[in-house]
């Protein structure tokens, strides 16, 4: 019996844990998303909407775009209001129905959107037997003429759209320019935001373009879509409160709707459909961003958590920088006025040293010296300490007092030559070995007398140098005073796929899956 009772216990335990990992393995990519227009509209009193037909109304789901109703405008202005409405107790389950009742009901009665699918009529006359509606969420629709057409609520599942008999699709615009394929709902917290609800698909066909060159090659947009695709789903849910599940903004990823589209764009999303990268199952937040200057960043050094998808590689086929080194001057008196927004004081400041570098070489610390204190600058916060100076929010953390920086990419296998290629954000260039630096934690000096360096020709030796002129010291530190001049490469956070590392892997033979595999650690590419 008690045999039977453990194999019983052991076969329960087998099938959950079967159950939870078919929760992970299965995750699957949605059919639909919303997406939070915020960079046209973000909580505004009235939103304008405008298409080639009259106004449908209706709902969006995997299935598409399902009408209940047409209004007798092609141009709508959508508003929160404060009036108040009363329900007469009728409901109906299209628009067309609900109008005609309350054409009968009053001059002044209006077709109310109440929830799923049913409507109702609403009178602004109040009644004892009428039941007030709550007025919270209200939001009216009108023509151009100002008739009032529809009451909804922000945050239901009626959506708005217009069919484009041009290109056969049901396309919306918002605002002045932008046109969305799909749909257009109400969200937002204070206000109005609206929200383009439509296909995964036909979502990443107007983020592509707004993320990656359309320029680039094939395999390069591939990888791009596979990324964008998983951060999409990973991220699904981040703005749920607001009634929508991404933003597009670069929040979560930049989106241009239709306007955006490019052919080699929506090709590559065509020819990934549906695939995602996944780590151990479950699908992975595939960060990206522009041009890591030689070699990428972990998570940990930029945002504290430690992904093991998302570690440190060296980037060596990125030869050709979206964003070439750049430099960045800034005063002393510049960032004495920056303390002082911040409210720090540490008197008039005298000096700026970088303090700590990740493995990466990425500046993760700076210290700011006073004449009556220091104050230290950490982690996200090294790049957007000089937003209010001239040299601005800085493009990436990876930078230097001493010069231009980059990686040895290949040396001689003598070591008799005294240049070496350096692989640097400008490019693959000839440098002369006594220029080279060397860079841990906390400190960059030059090269000690003899170094090896693996390269793609094999080991090589580097002749060091006994010294050499850049910026000056204090406590072994790399420090600058006065006039700063700061020597960067890169542009962006550093963390997962560079795309300009992937525009140049591309290019020398590797296929998409190949790239992501690159710069994501221990990751599955699949459907």
């Amino acid at each position: 019996m008690k045999r039977q009772i453990k194999r019983y216990i052991r076969g329960i335990l087998f099938l959950v844990f079967m159950y939870s990992m078919t929760i992970v393995t299965m995750a699957s990519v949605p059919k639909t998303i919303k997406v939070g227009l915020e960079s046209v509209y973000k909580n505004q009193g009235t939103i304008v909407l405008s298409g080639n037909q009259n106004f449908e109304i209706g709902y969006f789901d995997d299935k598409g775009f399902t009408a209940l109703g047409a209004l007798n405008a092609s141009n709508l202005s959508l508003r929160t209001t404060s009036n108040s409405y009363y329900d007469i107790g009728l409901s109906f389950n299209n628009y067309s129905s609900a109008l005609e009742a309350a054409k009968l009901y009053s001059s002044t009665a209006v077709v109310g959107y109440t929830s799923a699918g049913t409507f109702s009529v609403y009178s602004l006359e109040a009644t004892n037997s009428l039941r007030a509606v709550p007025s919270s969420n209200l939001v009216e629709v009108y023509d151009t003429s100002n008739q009032l057409l529809l009451v909804t609520v922000k945050k239901s599942d009626l959506v708005f759209c217009s069919f484009d008999l041009s290109s056969g699709l049901y396309l919306t615009q918002v605002g002045s320019s932008n046109r969305y394929r799909g749909a257009i709902g109400l969200g937002g917290d204070s206000g109005l935001t609206p929200y383009n609800v439509l296909f995964m698909e036909e979502y990443l066909y107007g983020v592509l373009p707004k993320e990656m060159s359309a320029s680039f090659p094939i395999e390069a947009l591939k990888a791009q879509a596979v990324a964008a695709r998983s951060i999409a789903t990973y991220q699904y849910n981040r703005y749920s409160s607001s009634g929508y599940n991404v933003v597009d903004t670069t929040s979560t990823q930049a989106y241009g709707g239709y306007n955006a589209e490019k052919d080699t764009t929506t090709a590559a999303v065509d020819m990934t459909y549906n695939e995602v990268i996944r780590y151990n199952g479950a699908i992975a937040e595939a960060v990206y961003f522009s041009t890591s200057g030689g070699v990428t960043e972990a998570a940990k050094e930029v945002w504290g958590s430690e992904i093991a998808y998302l570690q440190s590689v060296v980037d060596l086929y990125e030869t050709e920088p979206a964003m070439p080194a750049w430099t960045a001057t800034v005063s002393m008196d510049e960032i004495g006025a920056a303390l002082t927004r911040k409210g720090v004081n540490i008197g008039t400041p005298t000096s700026i040293s970088i303090t700590g570098r990740s493995l990466s070489g990425r500046v993760k610390e700076l210290t700011i010296y006073g004449t009556v204190g220091t104050y230290t600058v950490k982690g996200t916060e090294v790049r957007t300490f000089f937003s209010g100076t001239t040299a601005g929010s800085l493009k990436s953390t990876y930078f230097s007092f001493y010069g231009p920086i980059g990686n040895v990419n290949s040396g001689g296998s003598s070591g008799s030559s005294n240049t070496v290629t350096v692989l640097s954000g400008y490019g693959k260039e000839q440098v002369s070995k006594d220029s080279l630096v060397a860079m841990n934690s906390t400190s960059m000096s030059t090269l000690p007398s003899k170094v090896a360096v693996w390269s793609e020709n094999g080991l090589s030796y580097l002749s060091g140098s006994s010294g050499a002129s850049g910026a000056t010291t204090h406590l072994g530190l790399e420090t600058a005073t006065g006039n700063v001049t700061i020597y960067g490469a890169g542009y962006g956070h550093g963390v997962g796929m560079s795309q300009s590392g992937a525009k140049g892997m591309a290019k020398a033979g590797f296929m998409y899956d190949e790239i992501l595999k690159y710069y994501y650690s221990g990751v599955t590419v699949s459907r």
